[in-house]
């Protein structure tokens, strides 16, 4: 299993749930419609970045699928422009990452 953590600054004078709003809107409904993504979760923090994205996916080949998958690129077009600067993206393999897409 994978974990995908995603953490955003929104540019100044954004107004940071409204952001989470749209963010949970565009990508929500990925689960389900991309394979390997077992679930997903987007909420406003309360230090430090202003959003964190969660998701955890079947394994390596799992994360690739999602991050070039054609619903995740156009997803992201939703809410991207909101950002200040680039996210900063953490993934962590969870026991061997091994599994294999079907």
């Amino acid at each position: 299993m994978v974990k995908h953590i995603v953490l955003f600054k929104v540019k100044e004078g954004e107004n940071v749930a409204g952001v989470v709003k749209i963010a949970e809107a565009a990508l929500m409904p990925l689960v389900g419609k991309i394979e390997g993504l077992l679930s997903a979760e987007i909420k406003q923090t309360f230090a430090g970045m202003d959003i964190a994205l969660y998701c955890e996916l079947e394994s390596k080949e799992a994360m690739a699928y999602y991050a070039d998958h054609p619903l995740h690129a156009a997803a992201k077009e939703k809410f991207t422009t909101q950002f200040g600067h680039a996210p900063l993206v953490y993934d962590v393999v969870i026991g061997d990452g091994s599994r294999k897409l079907d």
